[in-house]
């Protein structure tokens, strides 16, 4: 079990990083393609994003965690009113009958 638990840590971790990296490597790739001659500065960028992304992973993860942190965010409370209980689905389906 605490090998799935460090897998699945290891991969929001992984996502969580990859996220302004990813973002400020695409900015760095759009500046090297304008001006190929200056290599530093897009080199400069990405670095900044790969550091960004190792303090924003490093952060959630000891400040929240990361299961709990991504699972806010894809938690949708709007469809909660929605839902119901499988004997509110049973009475409703008897309804219909």
């Amino acid at each position: 079990m605490k090998l799935i638990q460090f897998l699945i840590d290891f991969l929001y971790w992984l996502w969580l990083f990859l996220i302004p990296t990813c973002i400020l490597g695409v900015y760095a790739y759009y500046r090297y393609y304008n001006n190929p001659r200056n290599l530093t500065l897009p080199i400069v960028i990405t670095i900044a994003g790969m550091a960004l992304g190792i303090l924003l992973a490093e952060r959630v993860r000891r400040k929240r965690g990361l299961a709990y942190f991504f699972s806010r965010i894809n938690a949708s409370p709007d469809f909660d009113k929605f839902s119901r209980s499988e004997e509110e689905d049973k009475d409703g389906y008897e309804e219909l009958k």
